[in-house]
């Protein structure tokens, strides 16, 4: 067992000491703000899994204010292609009965476009606003007609108030600071108000076909929840869960991306639950999926072996893949002599957004 006293605090108990599962590495481009490395590792006092960066909250606030491309009209998020917008209707199914009046105040923090305030409003909420770190999603939230502000958990702006409901979706996997994150929900939640976390269930990432390997680990994600975690850091901020849901989104289903959903409400007292048997779970189904990836890399590695190669449309994920194997796999003791062609086709449509500079390329290069 390699372990090590971590350089950042377990999101979910503060505790350092963890166990390492595996050392990343990636490729990025000039000036990019976050770091080239990273450790996963496993906490040994709770269980959570999480990446070990050296970046701070600053380092992260930058990059999503300066250099993610969340507000690509097609983006996850926006509401305009098809999928994600029948994807945010579901989600909209499953709130309004829970956010119950139509004028209660409702706040989505990490809104990017504003795809899930725009689905709210064609259902009757009127009290719409959004927090997100890129000043671009913010003009573009309020040329849409909502109240938006430019701002993070670690910086609220001042002019915001209590909010009956807060949504927090695909938000606290990307924050270095989580316990930062979820005193800033208390403060922004008004009485008898409720919050709605959705983050990827990590403890399913093994079950998900169809995709490549190492794809749910990238410098985006840095905090792999499962639910019992989830709930585990809702009890230790006072906030009482109500409500859990396991689901998947996507329309197919050997690709479908499992998420965990709570709704909690504040309570009185933080309450810490101790260790159980299941907060071993999650680094058990990590590890597994650790493996997993390494023997289908191994396995498309063998295969293309001497051959040029060329992906059609390369994405974050793809662009993972093909820069691990050009980079002949630096970890590993049989390099690829593999030239590696990834035609930009899929994404020239956004060119407006300076594709270059800001598409994010996370390459992990096999343990």
């Amino acid at each position: 067992m390699n372990r090590k006293t971590a350089l950042r605090a377990c999101p979910v108990c503060g505790k350092r000491r963890a166990e390492i599962l595996a050392a990343m590495r990636y490729a990025v481009p000039e000036g990019f703000p976050l770091p080239a490395e990273s450790d996963i590792v496993a906490c040994l006092g709770c269980g959570m899994v999480y990446a070990d960066t050296s970046g701070t909250q600053a380092d992260y606030d930058r990059y999503y204010a300066d250099f993610a491309n969340y507000e690509n009209p097609n983006g996850q998020g926006s509401g305009m292609e098809g999928a994600d917008a029948r994807r945010l209707e579901q989600s909209v199914d499953w709130l309004a009965p829970r956010i119950g009046a139509k004028n209660a105040r409702i706040i989505d923090i990490g809104c990017v476009q504003g795809g899930l305030l725009m689905a709210l409003a064609r259902r009757g909420f009127s009290s719409l606003s959004g927090i997100d770190p890129s000043p671009r999603c913010v003009d573009l939230l309020r040329a849409a007609g909502f109240s938006g502000h430019q701002g993070s958990f670690g910086h609220i702006p001042a002019e915001c108030g209590k909010y009956d409901f807060i949504i927090a979706s695909h938000v606290l996997e990307h924050v270095v600071d989580v316990r930062e994150a979820f005193s800033a929900l208390r403060q922004l939640l008004a009485p008898g108000g409720k919050i709605y976390i959705k983050t990827p269930d990590a403890g399913r990432y093994y079950n998900r076909k169809g995709t490549l390997p190492f794809q749910e680990i990238n410098q985006e994600h840095i905090n792999h929840f499962d639910l019992f975690h989830l709930d585990m850091l809702c009890a230790a901020h006072g906030l009482h869960v109500t409500d859990v849901v396991r689901k998947s989104i996507g329309e197919r289903q050997e690709q479908n991306y499992a998420v965990g959903v709570l709704l909690a409400e504040k309570e009185q007292e933080a309450c810490i639950a101790p260790p159980s048997s299941e907060a071993t779970h999650l680094k058990q189904l990590f590890a597994a999926y650790i493996l997993e990836s390494r023997r289908r890399l191994d396995s498309f590695s063998e295969k293309i072996r001497g051959r040029a190669v060329a992906f059609w449309g390369a994405g974050r994920g793809r662009n993972g893949c093909w820069q691990t194997l050009s980079s002949g796999g630096k970890r590993r003791s049989s390099p690829l002599s593999t030239a590696i062609r990834a035609s930009r086709a899929s994404v020239s449509r956004a060119a407006s957004f300076s594709l270059p500079k800001r598409v994010c390329v996370n390459s992990p290069m096999t343990p």
